[in-house]
């Protein structure tokens, strides 16, 4: 942590997800409206439901932070514990269509060939844009090993961009302009 949160402060939290079995990370992190990144975490050995309880506990203290959590993998879990478990309201929602063309709100977000571009041009354009303030060495350090490469934007072979994904979710929070409470 670098910051605690400011009274009235609007606050999005940026979530990716793993497994907890010691090859991909659960990060996520916490950002001001202004795009400060006040808090970061990475495990690869947390649990999915310990997991939920800390962003939870995290969404709270950070005055019921706007969540953005990846619906991939454990991501699914988390959403599930969050809303169920946590009565978490605060998420932000995605259209999906059904098979007649309506569209229906879903929580969490889905990473696919669509939305990562956006999401990691709007990264790219606002970090070098001076428009977000990194205070995570880590953070720097993954951003250095993502790639853009035969069509694909991640980490370079046996590295992680978990931190870079968790950021992204964050900024799309921030972009969204939402804030459900």
């Amino acid at each position: 942590m670098w910051d605690i949160p400011k009274e009235k402060g609007r606050y999005y939290i940026g979530v990716d997800t793993g497994e907890g079995l010691g090859q991909d990370y659960s990060a996520f992190q916490v950002l001001t409206e202004e795009g400060k990144q006040v808090a970061e975490f990475k495990s690869n050995k947390i649990k999915p439901f310990q997991y939920a309880e800390l962003v939870n506990d995290m969404g709270i203290y950070y005055n019921k932070a706007l969540l953005v959590v990846e619906k991939a993998s454990a991501g699914h879990t988390i959403v599930d514990k969050l809303r169920n478990d946590y009565q978490y309201t605060n998420m932000y929602k995605y259209k999906e269509y059904d098979a007649r063309g309506m569209a229906k709100k879903k929580v969490g977000f889905v990473t696919n060939g669509k939305t990562k571009p956006l999401m990691i041009n709007t990264f790219v354009e606002l970090f070098e844009t001076n428009q977000i303030c990194i205070n995570s060495k880590d953070l720097l350090s993954e951003m250095k090993l993502f790639s853009f490469k035969d069509g694909k934007m991640e980490a370079t072979a046996g590295n992680h961009d978990d931190l870079v994904m968790s950021m992204g979710m964050a900024l799309v929070g921030i972009k969204s302009g939402v804030r459900y409470i």
